[in-house]
């Protein structure tokens, strides 16, 4: 039949950043991580341990919706915690408030942290158009710790540093 309209669709965005997939080594074991963003899909970005693929388990995933205006953290076993931000403190370690759409591939990298090394992920604050770039979403790269039970938290996929670029009209950020 014909009860369409020729030559439209309607699209719908789903999960699909561009991952990034590295072996890295916490508690005594190496481990392949799979890590994206989820691109138009949403604010937000996932972990999944694909050391054996046919049996992948997830590490975190962490949203940001800006219209609700909560940050959303879903640990190793799944459990959901929901920050409103503007009717609660979001602890440093899970605030995502200034991330927009995850477009960016996250680097995955060992750096030095307190005399030992550790494995993070280093992700850019992502796009953000004009209503966002006015409430400053976008301008932050964010370092994620990517160790559960390590000093800075027992979670994965929560904040080590946030990095507030500063807005110039020199530069392309907001």
């Amino acid at each position: 039949g014909s009860d369409g309209v020729k030559g439209k669709s309607n699209s719908i965005y789903l999960v699909d950043g561009t991952p990034t997939i590295k072996d890295i080594y916490y508690q005594d074991k190496w481990r392949t991580v799979l890590m994206a963003g989820l691109g138009y899909g949403g604010k937000g970005f996932y972990a999944i341990d694909i050391t054996d693929p046919d049996n992948p388990s997830h590490l975190f995933s962490f949203l940001h919706d800006s219209s609700k205006r909560v940050v959303d953290y879903w640990d190793v076993d799944g459990t959901l915690t929901t920050y409103d931000y503007v009717k609660e403190v979001v602890p440093d370690t899970l605030n995502y408030s200034k991330l927009s759409e995850s477009w960016v591939r996250p680097f995955i990298t060992l750096m030095p942290y307190n005399d030992e090394m550790k494995w993070v992920a280093v992700l850019g604050g992502g796009y953000a158009g004009p209503d966002e770039e006015s409430a400053g979403y976008a301008r932050y790269v964010y370092i994620i710790d990517l160790e559960p039970n390590s000093s800075l938290s027992d979670k994965q996929g929560t904040v080590f540093k946030s990095i507030e670029l500063a807005s110039s009209a020199e530069s392309d950020v907001a």
